[in-house]
């Protein structure tokens, strides 16, 4: 979980998109990301926002999976 301060703005393009609370999954090259993995992050934003005054408008959710290119054989 990363939280961005009031007021706080982020110069980048990417920065645009994330909000006061932002949740990430990462995954590496060996993981893939499945349904299940995105249904256990979802869940973890709605646990959040329940358990913290943060609305579920006020959350964003990224998935970062590292893809590496492979040879052919």
């Amino acid at each position: 979980m990363i939280k961005k301060k009031p007021g706080e703005r982020i110069d980048k393009n990417i920065g645009r998109i994330f909000k006061t609370h932002n949740i990430f999954e990462f995954k590496s090259e060996t993981d893939s990301l499945t349904e299940r993995d995105y249904n256990k992050v979802i869940a973890y934003a709605l646990l959040y926002s329940s358990f913290t005054p943060a609305s579920v408008a006020d959350i964003t959710v990224s998935f970062t999976v590292t893809i590496h290119p492979r040879g052919t054989a």
